[in-house]
């Protein structure tokens, strides 16, 4: 588990951080694929959890393990993604930013 201690904000002072989840997958359709980026509520949705049991597995496994479990499960599911399409600036390739898994 991770311990916080807290950041400090120069307008706020000390304040909590909280666990979020990131996830980068490959969608693909009959068009083709993109990789896409899933952040917070949307991210733990597509995985078929809600925010209490995703932050009790993380707390009872280790990231790699829960990881490794998260991959099989949605590994070939279909999801529908609410979302738009735009050009990483690092890469320059082309990478969907899912706002809602409808």
């Amino acid at each position: 588990s991770i311990e916080n201690s807290g950041v400090v904000c120069e307008n706020c002072g000390e304040v909590k951080g909280e666990k979020r989840a990131i996830m980068g997958i490959v969608v693909e359709d009959d068009t083709g694929e993109v990789r896409a980026n899933l952040f917070g509520d949307s991210a733990i949705k597509a995985i078929g959890m809600d925010k209490t049991n995703f932050e009790k597995e993380l707390d009872e496994k280790s990231s790699e393990k829960l990881v490794e479990e998260i991959r099989e499960k949605i590994s070939g599911n279909e999801l529908k993604l609410f979302g738009y399409l735009k050009v990483n600036n690092y890469s320059g390739e082309n990478e969907f930013s899912v706002k809602d898994v409808i």
